[in-house]
């Protein structure tokens, strides 16, 4: 899932609600949400890739959660008006499926997604495997 400039905002909203429930009571130096900021004050691109990452992180963490635990999440997130896990995991769903449209990984981006959805993904498992392969086969031609 791609983070531009304009869903930024929103999107680190998102991250900094749901950060603290997959990962309580971390060290102020290792919270990601700490360790974005301090992205951010080097440079914005690179803090909007990374929390792409953590977001695809986040949804691969979240995989095996509970119908009741998604609910509460996704209360709380409608509370604050952002968006719900249900509706970040849709969206990476489509971005993984344009992906698979397109038949090749284009970036270090898409390639993290993949990995994050054939970790999650059996039915596509196979599928998501060969991109990767190819991917990292690439990286390795002169």
């Amino acid at each position: 899932m791609k983070i531009d400039a304009s869903s930024y905002p929103e999107m680190r909203a998102w991250f900094a609600l749901v950060t603290p429930r997959i990962f309580p009571n971390l060290p102020a130096d290792i919270d990601p949400v700490a360790v974005l900021e301090r992205t951010e004050a080097i440079s914005m691109a690179r803090a909007r890739k990374g929390l792409s990452l953590a977001i695809g992180d986040i949804i691969e963490l979240t995989s095996r959660w509970s119908v009741s635990e998604m609910a509460s999440i996704d209360a709380e997130l409608t509370d604050a008006g952002l968006p719900t896990l249900s509706t970040i995991r849709l969206r990476f769903s489509k971005a993984v499926g344009s992906i698979i449209r397109r038949g090749r990984i284009r970036n270090e981006a898409e390639y993290y997604l993949v990995r994050n959805a054939a970790d999650v993904d059996a039915e596509r498992r196979e599928l998501l495997f060969g991109l990767l392969d190819t991917w990292e086969a690439s990286l390795t031609d002169p």
